[in-house]
């Protein structure tokens, strides 16, 4: 459970950045919380 307050290291950003994986997936991946510390992206199955 969370009480609400700020714990992460990095501050997020949101970028207008595309990645092409043609070995993971057949469309574009649009990373999501992006930081310093790495981001996150959504795969379809």
């Amino acid at each position: 459970m969370s009480d609400g307050s700020e714990k992460r290291q990095h501050t997020r950003y949101k970028l207008p950045v595309l990645i092409e994986a043609p070995d993971i997936a057949n469309d574009w991946l649009r990373p999501v919380d992006v930081s310093m510390g790495g981001f996150m992206v959504n795969v379809p199955d």
